[in-house]
């Protein structure tokens, strides 16, 4: 028996083996000269082969070969290289010390301060300053076992994997070289720039870059702070799926949903099923959001919901720029905001412009004025309170609810804008048409002001309220307290008002101003050039005759719709005709027209398309069956239409 200890335990420490080492290499320094280089044995190639050492010492201990090699050692078992200071071989083991390089298929490369190596079992553990390297990545443990044909290391020390500037660490795991898959557990963290995460399980695809998440996660990516169970980061590509309900917060704000995807580089999530986005100031829901913290934007798919300060939002498709005001919405969608809602098919707005267009059936409502208006294509400037409606199958329709009645107003084209807490006024254009249950209008354009609330009505305007039709170059209808209080007919002014016997008082002037009160009349000042044909009752209401009436001015009064008194400014010239002997010269002023079928019957009517307010075709404007038939006839109707009054013969009696 040599006086050189036996061992080759799997524990011994580099210190104990670099001391028995020298020791024997001085003991044999003694006895013998130093054995040179010793050539390599490569009869058998399924051992360990050595293939330098600059030192080495061999002996046989119980007819078992053990080799002691020192300083530049090199050896070689099948496909791996290993480099050492220091060695001892023992049949099939190896235990090297200092300096430890193991190289595999050129790619694989391991360093550590010592290596126990078994080429049976081709399982390699190795100690103290361990690294693995597998082209630009590099694992750092202190612990690993390496199996050489599976190429899988296992580490159950602290560990840390660095690829460029990541830095993954955990306390065990293990890397399949060959798969290019590592698993990490127990503390596992990522470092990398501006994302740093936290986990107890991990898979990490060393192909791809890719962490997949196998337990409950914490990741903060910038100002991103991330909570999911499951899903993984593409490190390479900042891009990554959170799920299992995941949460992102950010300060004040918050994103939940089924799922998550992530975009480090472009600061973009994309939230799917159930998602919700809340903050301070707004709250986003739909089916999918998408929000792009960098550029301050967000869309939201599915049923979308977006709410802030200034706007509620619904639509099935909502692109909203939340830092530049932009929108864009697809599909039927509403915005309901303090100035008004806006519902349409499509709707678009630009904050830098003021610029925002509503086309597809879109509805306008101010629910303070209680004012609507329906177009197909509906311009706004939502600074400037402005609105244009257009027309493109069916004309723009504005109503305003009034004393409890409503206001219609149809024309091609309507524009309004809001230059105080009210509206300012409101421009109609083209064919207008006006229902009301008191009052109906028409007339080519329209002009209306707020600050007295005024309809200025342009080209062939005509009014009716009742039985009395309104004419004019021009006619002002003004409200007050929501009612119509005057009507003025400006220039070839003429007032028509029919009886239920179908014959017309009429007034006629440059100026008529008619004054209501609770949309009843009250005066009518008759200015310039006036005219009038009244016809006159006896007391068992039968029909006198026409009185014409000729004067500068006049000014008629009237109570529960009946003329109670007449006042002239100037000498008169009056004529009154017996129904007997009234021609039609005397029934009907000059100008006489009555417009019937031009008149709105309902609100749906006006919007329909016209190519003329006024035609004044005799055939279609006028009355002809009282122009056709005689006196005696009128006279005779009259009498046949009367109706029977006990009241009026008892005050006969």
């Amino acid at each position: 028996m040599s006086d050189i200890e036996r061992d080759n335990t799997f524990h011994l420490s580099g210190s104990q083996l670099i001391l028995k080492l020298g020791f024997l290499v001085f003991g044999f320094l003694l006895s013998f000269s130093i054995e040179g280089q010793t050539p390599v044995d490569t009869s058998k190639n399924d051992k360990i082969l050595v293939e330098n050492a600059d030192n080495s010492i061999t002996e046989i201990v119980d007819d078992v070969r053990i080799q002691y090699l020192r300083n530049n050692v090199r050896i070689l078992h099948d496909s791996i290289f290993m480099f050492c200071d220091s060695a001892r071989i023992k049949e099939q083991e190896m235990v090297a010390v200092g300096e430890v390089i193991v190289i595999q298929d050129d790619t694989i490369h391991i360093f550590s301060d010592s290596l126990f190596y078994n080429s049976e079992i081709k399982l390699a553990k190795l100690y103290y300053g361990v690294v693995l390297e597998n082209g630009a990545k590099q694992l750092f443990t202190e612990a690993l076992i390496y199996n050489v044909d599976d190429k899988f290391a296992t580490f159950y020390d602290t560990t840390t994997l660095i690829h460029n500037t990541m830095q993954l660490s955990s306390l065990r795991g293990n890397y399949n070289v060959k798969e290019k898959r590592a698993r990490f557990y127990d503390e596992v963290t990522i470092i990398d720039e501006d994302l740093k995460l936290k986990t107890d399980s991990l898979l990490y695809d060393t192909d791809v870059d890719r962490a997949y998440f196998l337990g409950p996660t914490f990741i903060l990516q910038g100002e991103d702070k991330i909570y999911c169970e499951e899903g993984y980061y593409d490190i390479v590509h900042k891009k990554a799926y959170f799920g299992s309900s995941p949460i992102i917060t950010n300060n004040d704000q918050k994103a939940t949903g089924d799922n998550i995807r992530y975009d480090g580089i472009d600061s973009t999530f994309i939230i799917t099923g159930n998602a919700m986005v809340v903050d301070s100031v707004s709250i986003a829901k739909g089916q999918v959001i998408t929000k792009n913290s960098k550029e301050g934007w967000i869309r939201i798919e599915g049923d979308g919901y977006y709410e802030n300060d200034d706007r509620i939002i619904k639509g099935p498709n909502i692109f909203y720029n939340e830092s530049k005001e932009n929108l864009i919405l697809n599909g039927r969608s509403v915005i309901e905001g303090e100035k008004g809602n806006i519902e349409a098919d499509s709707i678009t707005y630009n904050k830098l412009t003021d610029f925002g267009s509503a086309v597809g059936n879109a509805v306008w409502k101010d629910t303070v004025q209680k004012i609507v208006v329906k177009a197909d294509v509906f311009d706004y400037k939502e600074e400037q309170s402005y609105y244009k409606a257009l027309a493109d199958q069916k004309r723009p329709l504005f109503s305003q609810v009034i004393d409890g009645d409503t206001l219609f107003l149809s024309a091609d084209t309507l524009v309004s804008e809001n230059q105080g807490d009210t509206l300012s006024y409101m421009i109609a254009m083209k064919f207008v048409k006006i229902f009301k249950s008191d009052i109906q209008a028409v007339c080519d354009s329209l002009y209306y002001d707020d600050i007295d609330s005024t309809f200025v009505l342009f080209e062939d305007p005509i009014c009716w309220s009742d039985t009395t039709q309104f004419l004019g170059d021009t006619l002002s209808i003004q409200l007050v307290d929501d009612n119509v209080s005057d009507i003025i007919s400006y220039s070839n002014a003429f007032i028509s008002s029919e009886d239920i016997h179908g014959f017309y008082n009429q007034i006629k002037g440059r100026f008529i101003h008619s004054h209501l009160d609770s949309n009843v009349l009250k005066t009518m000042l008759i200015n310039g050039n006036a005219e009038s044909i009244y016809f006159i009752k006896d007391e068992e209401d039968k029909y006198i005759g026409p009185n014409y009436t000729a004067c500068s001015k006049m000014k008629f009064y009237f109570d529960n719709d009946e003329l109670v008194d007449v006042k002239y400014y100037t000498e008169p010239s009056s004529n009154m005709t017996p129904m007997d002997k009234a021609g039609k010269d005397k029934l009907f002023l000059d100008g006489f027209e009555w417009y019937v079928k031009n008149r709105p019957k309902d609100s749906r009517s006006i919007t329909e398309r016209v190519f003329s307010i006024t035609n004044k075709s005799e055939n279609d404007t006028k009355v002809p069956d009282l122009f056709q038939q005689t006196v005696n006839d009128a006279i005779f109707k009259s009498e046949s239409k009367k109706p029977k009054s006990p009241d009026k013969k008892k005050r006969k009696k």
